[in-house]
């Protein structure tokens, strides 16, 4: 046992370390898509296809006096009840509650992927009917008029599997975005 308290000891030292690199990650920016793109372009993101982290983010295309009604009508689309279903990322409350800035981005949604390419085009191609969860964006009518900007963050390292979920979650209290499964 005392090998495993040894163990534990030196995790907890690295898992510090870890987190405290979440400034150093930078997300370039690939492209920025309207809803109708997504619908009108069969969009490919191959080259995109190594290990990493994505992030979706939404314009906030001033149509609204402040934040609040921003949310209100965000909430009103995400949550209709012809898109509530099982396999979407769903609105985290604590999140949306602390979205105070009524800036042009919102940050949408963080995910991590081994073929960050083909996650993103899941995300926007997938059909509710795919138990597969992702925004599903092009399935979304009720999104018309949205605009997205997706970025990505290569992080090829051997140990993926711990180190970019702590990378990840790291990013989400950080960025505070309003989607997503935890």
């Amino acid at each position: 046992m005392t090998n495993l308290k040894q163990l534990d000891e030196k995790l907890t030292a690295l898992d510090i370390d870890l987190k405290s690199m979440v400034n150093e990650i930078q997300f370039k920016e690939i492209g920025i898509y309207t809803y109708e793109d997504f619908v009108s372009q069969d969009l490919n993101f191959n080259e995109f296809n190594f290990k990493g982290l994505y992030m979706f983010e939404i314009r906030n295309n001033g149509n609204f006096e402040d934040i609040q009604d921003w949310k209100i009508d965000f909430i009103t689309k995400w949550n209709d009840d012809d898109f509530f279903v099982k396999s979407v990322p769903k609105i985290i409350k604590e999140r949306i509650k602390n979205l105070n800035k009524y800036e042009e981005w919102i940050p949408l949604y963080i995910g991590k992927s081994q073929t960050v390419g083909s996650r993103i085009k899941e995300h926007i191609y997938l059909t509710f009917n795919k138990t597969t969860s992702a925004l599903k964006l092009n399935a979304r009518h009720n999104l018309k008029g949205e605009t997205f900007r997706i970025s990505v963050a290569e992080i090829n390292v051997n140990n993926y599997n711990w180190i970019v979920p702590v990378l990840e979650n790291e990013l989400r209290k950080k960025l505070n975005p309003i989607v997503g499964k935890q």
